[in-house]
């Protein structure tokens, strides 16, 4: 029996080690990158080209004519097209490099004047930088070998964190004794040690504050039971009657102490996540006829079996009957429990004044006083807030609404995991 957030507190922290292993990744690989551009811009500068073509071609620069194969070889070199044309433009020769396609009056990129009105001219000048593989490859080598060095370590780091996270969660979930292996001297560490001694002072802080309503209960009953007595002997040797009815108060009022201090105590153990009674399966439509016919209230008989703690489930019937009984102003209060194979139901409606909106959650608070009531009136108590405890503890839930025409309706959710038929 587990609570509806513990959906939420499995979710791993997975997520946060991958996060933190791309950022390094992608750092190391940008920074490879980087180098890899500036590398490039050293090996290659702007002007470079215009630089090596005019020393090679130094050689035809004072030649009438250039001979066949030069131009050839010059394209071939510089693995782009050559073309050479005359004083009026026409063209004297064109060559190609090797898998270069080039149209003879292609746009050319670098032109060099010859003597005689010639003009040597190129497109792109590729000699001298090498393919893209050569620099891809060396960057896909760093990003891997930054990649496979910090996963280890993101992965040591990151892995103590999830302790620390899971063991957070055991704490929230009531398990005190929940500690964490200090492993390592750094700020990790140290949030460890941190964490085992807060875990410790709540433990010993809940254990005194446990230990102290158990005393207090069992000290103020003692008293409640004289006091109970006493009030019983007065009635019996002295029958006035004007004096039966402050007697009767007196009775009402130690029994509704009794009461609260039996709900203090179920609080705490449902809160301080104490030690409960082993979940059984639990017939809950005996306990609703039970319930019912202790307060008058009509309930045709069912046999609902649902798993759960049978005081627990039988205290949260009660405490929704009486409320509905307070509350409705003695009108009718009626009870309905219902098994489907996908959750167990159970309703208490009354014909009372009902529960403006915006309370219906706030009634469920410990000791919440509505709206407009009178101090002697007092507040809610401890009735719905155990009745959501115990819900939560079954792994269900338990809300108001409106019971037109007039009244309210309290709903209460079995899931069908903790229901079986027989």
């Amino acid at each position: 029996m587990s609570s509806p957030e513990a959906s939420t507190e499995q979710r791993p922290l997975s997520r946060l080690y991958i996060r933190v292993w791309l950022a390094v990744a992608l750092a190391g690989t940008l920074g490879a990158l980087g180098g890899l551009m500036i590398a490039i811009m050293i090996y290659d500068p702007p002007g470079a080209v215009a630089a090596r073509m005019i020393g090679a071609t130094l050689a035809l620069l004072e030649r009438q004519q250039v001979p066949p194969d030069r131009a050839q070889r010059l394209a071939d070199q510089w693995e782009t097209f050559v073309r050479i044309t005359d004083a009026q433009g026409q063209v004297i020769q064109f060559a190609t490099a090797n898998g270069v396609r080039a149209d003879p009056r292609a746009q050319a990129r670098h032109r060099v004047q010859l003597v005689g009105g010639q003009v040597l001219e190129t497109g792109e000048f590729a000699i001298g930088r090498p393919p893209w593989t050569a620099f891809a490859l060396p960057l896909i080598g760093i990003a891997l070998a930054v990649g496979l060095a910090t996963f280890p370590l993101v992965w040591r780091i990151t892995r103590r964190l999830e302790a620390f996270r899971q063991s957070v969660t055991e704490l929230g979930r009531g398990q005190l004794s929940t500690r964490l292996v200090v492993d390592g001297n750094d700020e990790v560490a140290d949030l460890a040690r941190s964490f085992n001694r807060s875990a410790e002072r709540i433990e010993e802080l809940v254990r005194a504050n446990r230990d102290l309503l158990a005393n207090a209960s069992h000290e103020l009953r003692s008293p409640l039971t004289r006091i109970r007595m006493a009030g019983e002997l007065l009635t019996d040797m002295h029958g006035v009657p004007e004096q039966l009815a402050p007697m009767r108060e007196m009775r009402s009022s130690i029994s509704e102490l009794d009461e609260l201090i039996d709900e203090i105590l179920t609080a705490s153990r449902l809160e301080a996540g104490g030690h409960l009674d082993a979940p059984q399966p639990t017939d809950l439509g005996q306990i609703c006829a039970d319930e019912a016919h202790r307060l008058g209230i009509s309930f045709a008989p069912v046999q609902v079996r649902v798993l759960g703690t049978p005081h627990l489930l039988r205290r949260l019937v009660r405490n929704l009957l009486e409320n509905a009984l307070k509350y409705g102003l003695g009108r009718t209060v009626t009870l309905d429990l219902v098994q489907s194979p996908e959750e167990t139901r159970l309703v208490v409606s009354d014909l009372g004044e009902g529960v403006p909106e915006a309370e219906r959650e706030r009634i469920f608070e410990a000791f919440y006083r509505r709206r407009g009531s009178s101090e002697a009136q007092g507040g809610v108590g401890l009735g719905l807030s155990l009745v959501r405890a115990i819900a939560l503890q079954h792994g269900g839930t338990v809300h108001c609404e409106a019971n037109l025409p007039q009244g309210a309706r309290f709903v209460c959710r079995f899931p069908s995991r903790n229901a079986s038929s027989s």
